[in-house]
């Protein structure tokens, strides 16, 4: 995630949160472990005309993130941090979800197609139990084929 105006870019590496702020009043990078976000907040402070970007955590000093000389840069960067953060970029977590659902699914079509196979096999096996395969019934009785037979010899009586 990046700004132009600012000069502002930002990721996610490795469940770090890496911002680098080439416009800021000391253009510096920033770098933070993700589980810090856990309790903390960011906001945009005032102080002798300049704008602190800072993250404040319960029971701990507030960190600067970035000085900017003017409001504007500030809530900007502001803004791209938020953007970053909503949209969970660079987490590992949706990719192995995303793989574990297409392993699933496989595996349930693969379960599908297998269970068709079994009803197939047990539905040609049960029509194979009303005689052998490739025989007529006239076979089956010694009646050899195309010889005229009365129906009596064939089907009994």
């Amino acid at each position: 995630m990046s700004s132009s105006k600012n000069s502002i870019r930002a990721g996610i590496v490795d469940n770090a949160l890496v911002v680098s702020f080439l416009s800021a009043d000391a253009p510096r990078v920033w770098r933070t472990d993700m589980t810090q976000f856990l309790n903390a907040a960011i906001e945009v402070q005032e102080s002798q005309g300049k704008f602190s970007l800072v993250m404040k955590r319960s029971n701990a000093a507030a960190e600067e993130i970035g000085t900017f000389t003017d409001k504007k840069s500030a809530v900007e960067a502001l803004q791209v941090l938020t953007d970053l953060l909503l949209q969970g970029q660079g987490s590992s977590q949706p990719k192995k979800c995303g793989w574990f659902k297409k392993l699933l699914k496989f595996v349930l079509y693969l379960a599908a197609a297998f269970f068709l196979f079994l009803a197939f096999l047990s539905f040609a096996h049960h029509s194979a139990g009303q005689g052998s395969p490739g025989k007529t019934p006239a076979a089956q009785t010694g009646v050899p084929t195309g010889v005229p037979t009365p129906a009596d010899n064939i089907i009994g009586k």
